[in-house]
């Protein structure tokens, strides 16, 4: 699926957790600015517990009453070793402590932010030097 809309511009592909354990996936994000919405375990716990941990297949098995728990140890782990990937992203926005409305808020201004920065560092790279350098070598001068 990346494959296929990693062409596209001005468009969100919110992936899953694992999509950054492929090395493939990373060259298709990378046609973007990839944000990771970080969280601690014990936050994404309890969201996937008031889901129903049933529905996420790498979190089964926990006893009976003990889903949240079970749940953060094993979210715990997975972050863990997914972090050097996510330390990866372009920019990483807080999502553990506020709801959906205010991380899209939290994501939109990090997207914004790092967009005028690569604005900025695309015009610095574009713009001519108002003064010349001079390098002298054993072939002359050259100017630059």
């Amino acid at each position: 699926m990346l494959n296929q809309v990693s062409a596209y511009g001005r468009c969100v592909v919110s992936t899953g957790g694992g999509a950054v354990l492929l090395r493939t996936n990373w060259g298709h994000l990378r046609n973007g600015v990839v944000l990771y919405l970080e969280a601690p375990p014990e936050a994404l716990a309890a969201r996937v517990a008031a889901e129903g941990v049933a529905a996420r297949p790498l979190l089964a098995g926990a006893p009976p009453g003990q889903e949240t728990e079970h749940a953060a140890r094993l979210l715990g782990e997975l972050l863990a070793a997914r972090q050097t990937m996510y330390a990866q992203a372009d920019e990483t926005v807080g999502a553990g402590d506020v709801g959906p409305a205010a991380v899209a808020e939290r994501a939109l201004a990090a997207l914004a932010a790092r967009l005028a920065a690569d604005e900025t560092q695309k015009r610095l790279r574009t713009v001519p030097a108002t003064d010349s350098v001079r390098l002298e070598g054993g072939r002359g001068e050259q100017r630059i």
